[in-house]
């Protein structure tokens, strides 16, 4: 690539009147610092404003970075003398398309040239960082000051800054340790079978923060993770929530009020709404010793066997919460849910003699066309029963007959028992051709009714599976957490800052209501 030809300067002061390059320059700034900093600022902060940029350059305080071609503006960076002696430079942003390029260093360069040449001898930087956590890209600017820096620098922390126009902004963001917690267990992978990571780091969180917390082995490096508040294991409402996600994993980042990366949404998102809640509620003693315990399980998303061996904990509980993204709605319930293989049998032989062997193929085909066309139950809350073919085999050539042919599927119950869907399936298919056979994994669940006898809530129901049903016992049972299905288990897989912060406040509602209405009967 062609070295950028640049020019920087401070422009005229008559150009404060150019509406073209004052906007351009506002564009450039708000954007870099939207991107650089939204874990700081909250999403509707501007960094700078029209009359701000046209001041400076009025003032002479701000330079400059234009192509050399066309004159269009690509960068500036904010300069001010402080004393005879003292200069400082901020504001350092740069048109997104020509980072990387070296600019940032020619406008540094630059400031640090102008204050020298005015008569500093002492260059000060002016950077906000957090002073109550590390921020990795301010931590990364300071050492770059510092490398390239030919006179002495100075940086403040957030607690030193002198100017009350930044140190005492209402859209500083204060540090959130909801926010925190759900980046620490977003960047712990933690696919199926391989939880872990992530395991150990909240197994440590959870301690930290005073729970008593309890693992179990559900298999070699798996384990739950039970926590509670003081010595009492029984406590009143269980809230719980899965550890594990779908592959594959792709790391955390901040997109303004979205949250990317996977296990946002499903479901550490839950996770970290959960505990916050519990916390809260814990610090300003509204619950107490008894009332309340997480339950963090593996295997969800491959069968439950986390959840499955969470029977074996000897607990019962009058009221569990079941974290799931449903949009910050309670749900009413989930459809059931089967899966089965079909399989054909035919009989090998040449395809220019088809009348020699019989075809699996076309059984198969038949098969699933019977199923497709039946007429499958449906119910008022829970809508149509569906079913999803999600593959096919068969066949070793296309000039041989197919002696086998097989179709995985699974079936979402709207109605009825899985037993009775069973017994539906096998009907429809078996009774559409001789040569197929039906064979039903260990995967069997009737529609699921949940509770939602809670005020202040939008209710739903939900189509894909849970926990819910593996966990034994006569508890009442409610699901609910931020986030939209639609989002978990795709390469979009994101949530809103503000949904998570609601989710706090709803399993709070949750929580309250439960542990009054259990106290009342």
């Amino acid at each position: 690539m062609d070295k950028l030809q640049t020019i920087v300067k401070i422009p005229l002061a008559d150009d404060a009147s150019d509406k073209t390059l004052i906007g351009t320059l506002v564009d450039i700034v708000n954007t870099s610092y939207k991107i650089a900093e939204s874990d700081i600022f909250v999403p509707s902060y501007k960094r700078t404003s029209e009359s701000e940029i046209a001041q400076f350059i009025r003032d002479g305080q701000l330079a400059v970075a234009y192509l050399a071609s066309n004159d269009e503006p690509i960068g500036c960076v904010f300069i001010k003398l402080l004393t005879p002696t003292l200069g400082e430079f901020g504001m350092l942003a740069l048109d997104t398309k020509y980072q990387g390029t070296g600019l940032g260093r020619q406008l540094t360069v630059f400031a640090e040239d102008e204050c020298r040449g005015r008569g500093c001898t002492t260059m000060q930087l002016e950077i906000l960082v957090p002073s109550t956590f590390h921020h990795e890209g301010k931590a990364r600017l300071l050492g770059w000051h510092f490398y390239l820096i030919s006179v002495t620098a100075i940086a403040f922390s957030l607690g030193d800054i002198q100017y009350p126009l930044l140190h005492q902004s209402p859209d500083i963001q204060q540090p959130s340790p909801l926010l925190e917690l759900h980046k620490s267990l977003v960047e712990q992978a933690s696919i199926t079978g391989s939880e872990k990571p992530v395991t150990d780091y909240l197994t440590t969180y959870l301690e930290d923060a005073g729970f008593t917390v309890e693992t179990q082995t559900v298999a070699t490096n798996r384990d739950n993770i039970l926590a509670y508040y003081g010595d009492e294991r029984k406590n009143r409402v269980l809230v719980t929530s899965h550890l594990d996600t779908v592959p594959p994993y792709w790391p955390y980042e901040r997109r303004g009020d979205e949250i990317w990366g996977r296990g946002t949404v499903d479901a550490k998102g839950s996770i970290a709404a959960q505990i916050i809640a519990v916390r809260e509620m814990q610090e300003k003693k509204i619950i107490s010793t008894g009332n309340v315990a997480l339950l963090f399980v593996v295997g969800e998303e491959t069968g439950g066997d986390g959840m499955r061996a969470a029977n074996d904990l000897g607990l019962s509980w009058e009221s569990v919460i079941f974290g799931e993204p449903t949009e910050l709605k309670l749900a009413r319930g989930h459809k059931g849910g089967l899966r089965f293989t079909i399989k054909a049998k035919g009989k090998a032989g040449h395809s220019g003699y088809p009348e020699t062997g019989s075809n699996a193929i076309d059984s198969l085909v038949r098969g699933l066309s019977a199923l497709q066309q039946a007429d499958l139950p449906w119910s008022d809350e829970f809508g149509n029963t569906t079913i999803n073919i999600g593959r096919i085999e068969g066949g070793v050539a296309p000039n041989v007959i197919p002696a086998d042919a097989s179709a995985t599927a699974s079936t979402r119950i709207a109605a009825g028992t899985a037993e009775e869907m069973k017994h539906l399936v096998s009907q429809i298919v078996e009774g559409s051709d001789a040569h197929l056979v039906v064979e039903f994994s260990t995967y069997a669940v009737d529609p699921v009714p949940l509770d939602y006898d809670v005020a202040g809530f939008e209710t739903i129901v939900v189509n894909y599976g849970t926990d819910i049903p593996s966990l034994k016992g006569s508890h009442k049972k409610y699901l609910y957490g931020p986030g939209s299905i639609l989002e978990a288990h795709s390469a979009h897989e994101h949530l809103r800052v503000s949904d998570l912060e609601d989710a706090v406040e709803g399993y709070k509602m949750l929580i309250s209501h439960t542990l009054r209405h259990s106290s009342q009967d």
